[in-house]
């Protein structure tokens, strides 16, 4: 979840400050952007520099209509793309891939060539051991998962010989023909992956923040594009963001700068910021943009555990240098007293934010 004090209304600060006393981040610490009316959360210092660098956008409250409050439910109605109501087997980044790629092959493959008769490089790429319905086909998904790409070949049986060549004997041989079977677009692509991989090591070393798990992810990502991986669609994830209870650390005032929440906040402010600064030094920042999406907002008003509830609309984050710098939309307004069903409304869909990028970014027709 993105947090609602992820941006706070420093235009409305008395109001917000009544809603959510228990956890308000003191206004002399709110990280202020653009014209000052709208602040960062005080962890937040990377994105503070990337948006006064020109490279990152804020979207005010994104949504949809009649939104869902369940985690699985409103998972999938932002990976899928549809309505409130309407259920998919698809993703929405899956399908543009499926589309623009429509011969891309259909397990399973005999020849470990055959991935790359569409594409030459995995079409996307998910970092960890699942990959998401965000990039889900109709047939596959459309993406790789990885989660160490220098043993990545080894793991997958990459390398020279065919799929089924140095296996273990019997049972074992046997579960490990299926799994790589299953895996044949990973094992056709893995040479490509570690290729890039290796062509991606940078001197000086860039620079990423130590125990922080999105700025590992990133750093791959990074890595395989100023490698020359011709990938489209990278996915990541970083979760804790649940903050029903402790979103801050008890005391109030300047504890309210700190605890769980604010530490994943700067988790994922300085990954985005080490990233940004690993593009341009390798000097592949122009092929780069990125964007943050969760299932849900929290609600406007904290509750009595030093926390926030489900809620509706969220931010979104956008970066990169092709990004047009800015806040799109508003503060939205805060009531002088509210209750915990007090959301924050819908200004712009979620749908609105992918088509932008799929038209401006990927130059699909409006269509």
């Amino acid at each position: 979840d993105v947090c609602s004090s992820d941006l706070i209304p420093l235009d409305q600060y008395s109001q917000y400050n009544t809603l959510r006393s228990n956890i308000a981040i003191p206004q002399a610490s709110v990280l202020p952007i653009g014209d000052g009316s709208t602040g960062l959360h005080p962890s937040m210092t990377g994105l503070q520099q990337l948006h006064a660098n020109g490279k990152l956008a804020v979207v005010h409250s994104v949504s949809y209509p009649s939104p869902s409050y369940s985690h699985y439910r409103a998972t999938d109605i932002w990976m899928t793309a549809t309505d409130a109501a309407v259920q998919a087997d698809t993703g929405w980044a899956g399908r543009y891939l499926e589309d623009r790629f429509a011969n891309y092959p259909t397990p399973p493959i005999t020849d470990r060539d055959a991935a790359n008769a569409v594409m030459e490089d995995p079409l996307a790429i998910q970092i960890g051991y699942l990959t998401s319905t965000t990039v889900l086909g109709s047939n596959q998904s459309m993406a790789v998962a990885i989660n160490d790409p220098a043993s990545y070949a080894a793991l997958v049986g990459g390398g020279t010989g065919g799929l089924i060549n140095d296996l273990p004997c019997c049972d074992a041989g046997d579960l490990v023909a299926f799994i790589r079977q299953q895996q044949a677009l990973a094992i056709g692509y893995s040479t490509e992956i570690t290729n890039a991989h290796n062509a991606g090591n940078f001197t000086p070393a860039p620079v990423y923040p130590t125990g922080n798990s999105i700025a590992d992810q990133l750093k791959i990502v990074a890595r395989l594009v100023g490698g020359g991986l011709k990938t489209k669609v990278y996915f990541l994830t970083i979760g804790g963001f649940d903050t029903h209870s402790t979103q801050v650390q008890s005391g109030g005032g300047t504890n309210n700068n700190l605890g769980g929440h604010a530490t994943l906040l700067g988790k994922l402010s300085a990954g985005i910021k080490a990233f940004q600064d690993d593009l341009q030094a390798r000097g592949v920042e122009d092929k780069v943009a990125g964007f943050t999406f969760s299932e849900f907002g929290r609600r406007m008003q904290s509750n009595g555990s030093l926390g926030t509830d489900h809620g509706a609309a969220q931010p979104v984050f956008l970066f990169g240098d092709s990004v047009k710098q800015g806040i799109l939309g508003k503060n939205p307004a805060m009531p002088v007293t509210g209750q915990a069903v007090d959301n924050v409304p819908m200004q712009y869909d979620f749908r609105s934010v992918y088509s932008t990028i799929l038209r401006d970014w990927f130059c699909l027709p409006p269509q």
